[in-house]
């Protein structure tokens, strides 16, 4: 065999054409060239990255099955009870307050005018809370608007009804008045039950009025002891059917957040003009605050966040407040549950949720939600009381001594008080001829008996104080 040439060695030794690109000068660039056309998409799956999905925080399709279907001759009726409203005037708005803080005086008959006019607008928001379906009076829009309105609606029916109860009250008619306190008992609930936050705190509200017409009602005098007992069954039933805290935040979820993480997003950063940051964007064109938007990885980054919150929240909301653990966050708190099962610390969901989720806008602080269900949840056995002792100052002449005294005659047990770490019950108080009737409040401490609702909710007791039946 003949030997190579020089030639075709030279020629063996030549790069192949297809490696050119592996030259340093040529690959260094390109390699720079592909990552910053990738960066994109790094940047996006590295912030997603630091929250894992957890799923479903809990069983979305279950809770969906309960829920009743929209009740439409609800919605007529609130929809006539409303063309029906007459608003006060100013002079009547002043006689409102008067007689729904101090009751029904001859200066207030004025108000019987207005009362009469909205006879019709009582009657139709009457028919529409004794329907059992009628529980979802926020179901069909969650913007601010059709809140505001609805809110608006209960609103005008409560005063109404409170204003009316202490009129029939004026006339000597005890079972006309509580008609209308029951009314407004049963309107509380309706709004709660399959409701989010918004509607629980809504109904919060509620209840803290109607609570005062109960209040007026037991200590008067033309109510007697049968009716008494009436009314303390009703505060009772009222009371068993609270839906629990953590069910609020799971029809937040399953109702409300679930969609709106997918859909607000990008109106809710047009609508604030920053960035989860803090940026400013108001003068960045819509096109570029879309493409920012998803950079930041939302709304895949908010639905993860959200996902674990509302579990961190549902995990603990139903607990008592003494056992529940620290809360961490500025603005959107999470508790600092032990044995998360997530691979994310507590600190690091409430510093990621806050420093750059933008579904923090519209979440709410769902820990101070809990805080505000809490004092009702005291409050309703501190009402119970005040019917019990009412009811053997009608039977005995005067308050019990203490109240043990109420079992087994009146009460079957007395209710425990959810601050205290003891399981005791609740506080009791002689005053003069007055008793006061509280619990310890979220600091957990006895300030004997302070419960002005003027002085913060941390430092204050949560009670009622009565007085006896004017002889």
């Amino acid at each position: 065999m003949s030997e190579p040439s020089d030639i075709t060695l030279e020629l063996d030794r030549r790069p192949s054409r297809l490696a050119w690109w592996l030259h340093p000068k040529v690959a260094i660039p390109l390699m720079f060239f592909v990552l910053l056309l990738f960066s994109p998409f790094l940047i996006r799956g590295y912030r997603i990255s630091q929250l894992p999905d957890i799923g479903e925080p809990f069983d979305v399709a279950a809770l969906l099955k309960s829920l009743p279907p929209p009740d439409d001759q609800a919605k007529k009726l609130l929809a006539e009870a409303k063309k029906l409203h007459r608003e006060p005037m100013s002079a009547e708005l002043d006689l409102i307050s008067q007689v729904n803080e101090s009751g029904w005086t001859p200066a207030a008959d004025p108000l019987r005018t207005w009362l009469s006019d909205n006879t019709g607008m009582l009657r139709e928001f009457r028919r529409a809370i004794e329907l059992e379906a009628w529980s979802r009076p926020f179901q069909t829009n969650h913007d601010v608007e059709a809140v505001n309105e609805s809110v608006q609606l209960q609103s005008a029916f409560l005063r109404l009804a409170q204003t009316q109860a202490e009129c029939s009250l004026a006339d000597g008619d005890a079972d006309a008045s509580w008609v209308w306190i029951h009314l407004m008992l049963r309107q509380s609930g309706h709004v709660a039950r399959h409701g989010e936050q918004i509607n629980r705190l809504v109904a919060d509200a509620l209840t803290a009025v109607a609570f005062h017409s109960v209040q007026r009602f037991t200590e008067s005098p033309i109510v007697t002891s049968d009716q008494l007992r009436r009314a303390l069954a009703d505060l009772q039933r009222f009371h068993a059917a609270l839906p629990s805290k953590s069910d609020a935040f799971r029809w937040e979820y399953a109702r409300n957040l679930k969609e709106r993480i997918r859909l607000d997003d990008l109106q809710m950063l047009n609508w604030l003009g920053q960035s989860p940051d803090g940026h400013d964007l108001r003068n960045v064109p819509t096109s570029l605050r879309t493409k920012a938007l998803w950079l930041l990885g939302d709304p895949d980054f908010s639905d993860r966040a959200v996902k674990l919150l509302i579990r961190n929240w549902i995990g603990e909301a139903d607990l008592p407040p003494f056992r529940r653990s620290r809360a961490l966050g500025s603005w959107v708190k999470v508790f600092d549950s032990p044995g998360s099962s997530s691979r994310i610390s507590n600190e690091k969901l409430a510093q990621k949720v806050n420093d750059r989720c933008l579904a923090k806008f519209y979440l709410g602080d769902g820990i101070r939600a809990i805080e505000s269900m809490d004092r009702t949840d005291a409050r309703w056995p501190a009402i119970e009381l005040v019917a019990a002792c009412q009811l053997y100052h009608r039977l005995h002449g005067e308050f019990p001594p203490t109240l043990l005294d109420l079992v087994p005659d009146i009460l079957t047990a007395l209710p425990v008080d959810p601050f205290s770490r003891s399981a005791a019950t609740y506080r009791y108080l002689h005053d003069g001829e007055r008793v006061v009737i509280y619990s310890l409040g979220k600091n957990e401490t006895d300030e004997g008996g302070l419960i002005d609702y003027q002085i913060d909710y941390e430092k204050r007791d949560e009670g009622f104080r009565t007085d006896p039946p004017p002889r």
